[in-house]
């Protein structure tokens, strides 16, 4: 009953719902898999950047067979199913379970496909987990790191959680017993398929920044008192689990927020699921108290809360019904092509991102997606106190973008302000061309560059040299590049500087 219902939530809302928060990067990255199958590098998004590689292996396939969506609905069922089981029948258990299974449902419009599917394996390896079915649990932990890293990180708070309850059925376990136990072995078996996926990310250098606020590090850290609150109201093995998981992963968060390092904001995804977790623990705890049933009950609600912050699809907002339309695309993609000049465009992000997936898809480059990793640190203006018109005209002529598009509002928090600056008419700025709802400007008044970009393809770049020497172009750097000639080194934020010892066109290839 809880697939069902968390299955028929989703497919209701994933058909009438065409854009959630991250559909357009998998839209765009399931059209690059059909194409090029796992080409492991694309330059048309960001300055260039690694597709796939710790982010998701399964999904793609998958969603080149049976649609973006599909996919994600079938782990939501069975994150549905789960929940029903995990969750205990009776007087308050059927209710919360059948609630908690149409929750699920709802976050199809995150938009998160791959970790949606991830979520839904690692819920199925959690109860071949309970089970002590070491086969079973072992396929699921690497279909769901396949999947989603975030859903084996997941995986592995949840199976500390059992693993923990079972060690304090005894009383004095010894460190040697517990890690002679099962549980330890299956902890131990899980840690290393995490490994077998980070090695990837080594190997290929692949650095970035995923930023965590203060305000993400307050809803974390407030969830983390809630569970230790709720934990007073548990039974003595469900305490103990659970004061030893919210205190790890409050350790966790505080750590990743001195340093986001790549995995960042995302420690905070748990709040897409903390009603169900809320949800679980109330059903398995004693809150008979009035005081502690209201508490409980507010706690719900603030999870709520949290849980909507992902689920960025506003229902009924002509701008983004309009943007979700391939037709009102067209006109622009043909006004853009001579407007560029083979060089990237700016898109001002908007809410939904749809411009991460209709540029791109018809080879035009966009300078910014939103996979914050790779915003850092060569975008970092858009993400400071204010953005000035100096330092977005700076940007703009040093990383060689030719146009920028203006989407209707609303638009991503980080490019509100560049919104209002575009809008402004800057010097810097010639347009507006008014196509549709959209306003395309073209960058003027920038230096000749030495290297310049003139045409940039999936796996390829070339640059025109005016000039022997060193100089830096606007290219993410890989070490597994190639130049037609020079050579090339890794420059200032990441970036790539090629040496040539004569003028003429140089093509890097990836």
């Amino acid at each position: 009953m809880g697939a069902a219902l968390a299955g028929l939530v989703a497919s209701m809302l994933a058909i009438g719902v065409p854009f959630g928060n991250d559909t357009a990067a998998h839209l765009y990255l399931t059209h690059v898999f059909a194409l090029h199958g796992f080409a492991w590098w694309d330059n048309y998004w960001y300055f260039g950047r690694v597709d796939f590689v710790g982010y998701s292996y399964l999904y793609y396939p998958l969603a080149a067979l049976v649609g973006v969506k599909a996919p994600a609905v079938a782990g939501i069922a069975a994150s549905g199913f789960v929940t029903a089981r995990v969750i205990p029948y009776g007087s308050r258990g059927s209710g919360i379970a059948l609630a908690a299974s149409a929750l699920m449902g709802v976050l199809i419009l995150s938009g998160a496909y791959p970790f949606l599917l991830g979520m839904g394996i690692a819920a199925l390896a959690l109860l071949a987990f309970m089970s002590s079915r070491r086969v079973l649990y072992l396929l699921g932990a690497v279909a769901a790191g396949s999947s989603s890293p975030l859903a084996l990180v997941g995986l592995g708070f949840a199976m500390l959680f059992i693993s923990v309850r079972r060690w304090s059925a005894a009383r004095r376990p010894r460190v040697r017993e517990i890690l002679r136990s099962a549980e330890a072995l299956y902890l131990g078996s899980l840690a290393m398929v995490g490994l077998v996926f980070t090695l990837p990310i080594v190997v290929l250098q692949i650095r970035g920044t995923y930023p965590f606020y203060g305000s993400d590090l307050a809803m974390s850290l407030a969830f983390v008192v809630v569970l230790l609150f709720v934990a007073t109201r548990l039974p003595g093995r469900d305490a103990v689990a659970l004061r030893a998981t919210a205190g790890l992963y409050g350790i966790m968060v505080v750590l990743v927020f001195v340093d986001p390092g790549a995995l960042g904001g995302n420690i905070a995804r748990v709040g897409e699921i903390s009603p169900v977790i809320v949800a679980a623990l109330w059903v398995r705890g004693d809150f008979r108290p009035a005081v502690a049933r209201l508490a409980i009950a507010l706690v719900l609600v603030l999870s709520l809360g949290w849980m909507s912050l992902s689920v960025v699809a506003p229902l009924g907002d002509p701008a983004a019904a309009y943007l979700a339309k391939p037709e009102s695309w067209r006109p622009v993609i043909k006004a853009l092509r001579p407007l560029a000049d083979g060089k990237r465009v700016e898109y001002v992000d908007s809410l939904l991102h749809e411009g991460a997936w209709f540029l791109p898809e018809h080879g035009i480059a966009i300078a910014r997606g939103w996979f914050r990793q790779d915003d850092f640190p060569v975008n970092r203006i858009f993400y400071q106190a204010a953005l000035r018109p100096g330092a977005y005209r700076s940007w703009l002529c040093s990383n060689q973008i030719g146009a920028v598009v203006l989407p209707p509002a609303p638009y991503d928090y980080s490019s509100v302000e560049e919104a209002a600056l575009v809008s402004s008419n800057p010097g810097f700025l010639s347009g507006p061309i008014r196509v549709g709802k959209f306003e395309l400007f073209k960058v003027t008044g920038c230096a000749v560059q030495p290297a310049e970009v003139v045409r940039i393809a999936h796996g390829w770049i070339q640059v025109r040299i005016s000039s022997p020497g060193t100089f830096r172009i606007p290219l993410s750097y890989s070490p597994f590049a190639k130049s037609s000639r020079g050579s090339l080194a890794r420059a200032s934020h990441g970036m790539t500087e090629v040496t040539v010892a004569a003028p003429g066109l140089v093509t890097i290839y990836r």
